[in-house]
């Protein structure tokens, strides 16, 4: 018999693999139709603080770390990034300031991080 409480966390599960399938497959089909997935990129002509994440986890997975690193240094904060920023209720008491204090610093992490790559590596002032 199964619990009311892993009832709801295998529920959790399955709608988090189902919103990561719809993203997957939306990104594939926007990437098939535009030529690209990022909508910043793709209005302005400039990348957005997350680009070459999608190509940084790919080369991680195929454990090409070095292109990894180099496509998207902060690639390895992706993921908890969003699950610091998505799911606070998780977070109660001290965790929760320890969450906030995260975010912040993984926020001024890829603010810089982005800043330092657009200019050193995206925009040409020649």
């Amino acid at each position: 018999m199964s619990t009311p409480k892993q009832k709801s966390r295998a529920e959790l599960i399955l709608l988090h693999v189902i919103l990561i399938g719809t993203i997957v497959g939306s990104l594939t089909v926007i990437n098939f139709i535009f030529g690209g997935v990022c909508p910043l990129r793709m209005i302005f002509g400039i990348p957005c603080p997350f680009c070459g994440m999608t190509r940084a986890h790919l080369a991680f997975l195929k454990l090409n770390c070095a292109e990894a690193f180099s496509e998207h240094p902060l690639f390895l904060f992706g993921f908890p990034y969003l699950f610091l920023l998505f799911h606070p209720s998780i977070f109660r008491g001290k965790w929760s300031k320890i969450r906030k204090i995260m975010l912040v610093i993984l926020t001024l992490l890829f603010i810089i991080t982005y800043f330092l790559r657009l200019f050193s590596l995206w925009i040409d002032f020649k």
